[in-house]
């Protein structure tokens, strides 16, 4: 089906939709007459729920999915041929580019991530692990929000730099694009890009396990 719609084609854009785990790519392809149209593939990253999604951004029908979903099975949302595509129900929760320095975060690191949408629990704790400095509840309550600004700018400005961090065996523990101060008597692996990261982290876990 896809080399049927989008063999030729050519990506206009990637993009990921909000803070949710949804990645769109838009494809500008052409059809069996030879006219120009615009595509659009949608990869839900939704654990058992994922599905990748194709649909013809001009009408937002769907043209198929790898997993067709019925009336019978979601009453909200079907993902059948011919259907308009609908998104998956938003989360209540405040994306974290919307987040500014004046936001109000809570002091718990799981009512953080019940807040802002897009985070992982070790950024959570993060926020929070170098936030008491101060006694005013005023100033305490916008600190984490700051502290979060700041790591995105990192990242913005290029200055962010991948990491592992590897017990005494050499077995990794965790790895992000920022410090985590929950890691910081490990030992500490810096890579140029997360791709290398993330292939470190993953291959070298894995071969522990298998240990």
């Amino acid at each position: 089906l896809l080399r049927k719609h989008l063999q030729g084609g050519r990506i206009t854009d990637v993009r990921q939709k909000d803070a949710e785990r949804i990645i769109e790519i838009d494809v500008e392809a052409q059809n069996e007459l030879g006219f120009s149209v615009c595509r659009r593939l949608i990869v839900e990253i939704m654990s058992k729920h994922s599905n990748i999604v194709l649909i013809d951004i001009e009408s937002g029908k769907v043209t198929d999915s790898i997993k067709r979903i019925s009336i019978d099975v979601n009453r909200y949302r079907q993902l059948l041929p011919g259907m308009i595509y609908k998104y998956p129900p938003a989360q209540d929760k405040l994306p974290f580019s919307e987040v500014t320095s004046e936001t109000v975060l809570p002091h718990d690191d799981r009512a953080i991530m019940a807040r802002i949408a897009g985070i992982s629990p070790s950024i959570s704790r993060e926020l929070l692990a170098r936030c008491y400095t101060s006694h005013d509840a005023s100033v305490i309550s916008v600190v984490p929000a700051r502290k979060l600004l700041s790591i995105i700018a990192s990242v913005d400005d290029g200055s962010a730099k991948p990491r592992v961090y590897v017990d005494d065996e050499g077995t990794p523990r965790e790895f992000h694009i920022t410090a985590l101060s929950e890691f910081e008597e490990l030992d500490t692996l810096f890579f140029d890009t997360v791709s290398e990261c993330v292939d470190f982290y993953f291959t070298n876990r894995v071969a522990s396990n298998m240990v």
